[in-house]
């Protein structure tokens, strides 16, 4: 599988462009709790059903709980089963991203042990954050399926930086040392989209790519058809570096599957016609366990997937099938292009 580099405004793979059609990706049946509810036929099973759609590349998340304790020790039977997921994406031909700093999702705060009073920012903490970045990507950086780094899930949202300054101290702190260990890679922040790390000025020869999270809804559909394209344009700074939207999605549990798959749709378009990267659902599949945290509180959480809580296809998946078939053909005639000499072709 090839390595990824940036090239222009894309990220290109072995020298030629590929829209990055994705999924954020927990399993249907142990959600976030991935790690300690290991379960290789689920997993096996639901990567068979994203290749059958077209799924070139999953977003996946590294629970600190679950890899490391308080003082920093990395837990190896979760590093064995992270390696295992690495090898069925490489059965799958899919393209993995890790997550490398989950302390926000799905609306709540997770324990991250090894932070100093709880603050990513502090210098101690950033200390013991590089440690584990350092194992992580050591053990994976050679790995055919690795697309790229992700640093962040979000963590302006688990506690915001006092100012811009602290902010841009532990993004260059902490991908300085990704980089030195695996320069072959894409690295993004994962904030959210007001977030200093999201800052195409600010982090540009930082990051590869600007990575905004949109969930933007409008019930003037004019407006709503112009939002995340605009969005995306002003990401990468009117095309001064490569965007990838890695998140969007639409909980069938607020409105119809029908409606999901409709904005799916236009969303997947959107960001092709704006030459983004690539763009990756939230989420993969509906969870069942709705007495799990944060879904006993927060149950709209469970009805993002593309695929039901039964494992069934919803509308939206048959769009994402016809979609890919669509990139597939638009790379074959040039329109998404091959970019040795990072030239572009607009369409």
């Amino acid at each position: 599988m090839p390595k990824t580099s940036k090239c222009g405004r894309f990220i290109c793979l072995n020298n030629n462009v590929k829209f990055l059609l994705g999924v954020n990706y927990f399993p249907r049946r142990s959600n976030i709790m991935m790690w300690s509810k290991w379960n290789v036929d689920d997993i096996r099973n639901e990567l068979y059903i994203m290749r059958n759609l077209g799924i070139r590349a999953v977003r996946f998340f590294i629970i600190a709980e679950d890899f490391v304790d308080n003082y920093g020790n990395i837990n190896e039977d979760s590093v064995r089963k992270l390696k295992e997921f690495m090898d069925l994406l490489r059965e799958y031909d899919i393209i993995g991203f890790p997550t490398l700093f989950v302390g926000h999702m799905s609306g709540r705060n997770w324990k991250v042990p090894f932070l100093v009073n709880g603050d990513p920012y502090d210098e101690e903490s950033i200390v013991k954050f590089t440690q584990f970045v350092t194992n992580i990507v050591s053990e994976l950086k050679d790995h055919e399926a690795l697309g790229g780094w992700i640093l962040t899930n979000e963590i302006s949202l688990f506690k915001r930086p006092e100012n811009r300054e602290r902010a841009l101290a532990f993004l260059s702190a902490v991908v300085s040392v990704i980089k030195r260990i695996d320069p072959n890679h894409v690295v993004s922040s994962g904030d959210i989209l007001y977030s200093p790390m999201q800052e195409e000025p600010n982090v540009r020869g930082m990051v590869d790519y600007i990575g905004p999270h949109l969930y933007l809804y409008q019930d003037d559909p004019v407006m709503h058809g112009y939002l995340y394209g605009a969005y995306l344009d002003l990401a990468s700074n009117g095309g001064s570096s490569p965007v990838l939207l890695e998140e969007f999605g639409f909980s069938t549990l607020q409105y119809p599957e029908e409606w999901q798959a409709y904005f799916i749709n236009e969303v997947l378009y959107t960001a092709i016609a704006h030459e983004s990267s690539g763009a990756f659902i939230w989420c993969f599949t509906d969870f069942i366990g709705d007495k799990d945290p944060p879904y006993e509180w927060r149950p709209l959480e469970l009805g993002f997937g593309i695929i039901d809580k039964f494992g069934k296809p919803k509308p939206a998946a048959s769009i994402v099938s016809e979609f890919s078939k669509t990139i597939i053909k638009l790379e074959e005639l040039g329109y998404i292009t091959g970019l040795g000499e990072c030239r572009r072709q607009r369409w």
